[in-house]
């Protein structure tokens, strides 16, 4: 995004008209250089391409990232089954497959809720609502880590 911000600046320097030269003679369009122009909706349009472009780019970064448990985190249940956690203070839980040695999903918890991992609907609840809805593997053994804020 700077790249195309510091071209279009470059562009504007070198061949657009300044205020302090002669303007070009009547029935001409081009500027002092001898160039053409670039019109303002090409200008525009440019610019909200890069701006698009560089958003989607930003996007695909960030799911491109892996989540990890930080080490400060600390196991609070394991099993094949349903898992469940009772949060003693504000924080974040991880839900970490032991078997393919991935993190499935992070989550904020406040203190006083209940966090429910339940593989064999392939859903984790959070006081009874549904905040993940991912493909589970049943019967891989999975892990909660909470980091407490």
């Amino acid at each position: 995004m700077k790249q195309l911000i510091n071209n279009l600046v470059a562009w504007r320097l070198a061949y657009a008209p300044s205020r302090q030269r002669r303007q070009p003679q009547s029935g001409s369009s081009r500027n002092h250089m001898g160039k053409m122009p670039m019109p303002r909706s090409a200008l525009c349009a440019v610019a909200l391409f890069g701006l698009v472009v560089g958003c989607e780019q930003d996007m695909h970064e960030s799911s491109r990232h892996t989540l990890t448990v930080p080490d400060s985190a600390q196991m609070v249940a394991e099993g094949a089954g349903e898992l469940s956690y009772l949060a003693k203070d504000d924080g974040r839980i991880w839900i970490f497959d032991a078997d393919t040695q991935k993190v499935i999903a992070a989550k904020r918890v406040r203190e006083g809720q209940k966090f429910t991992l339940k593989p064999d609907s392939n859903s984790a609840m959070l006081d009874s609502q549904k905040v993940i809805s991912t493909e589970l593997k049943r019967k891989d053994q999975h892990r909660l880590y909470f980091e407490k804020e």
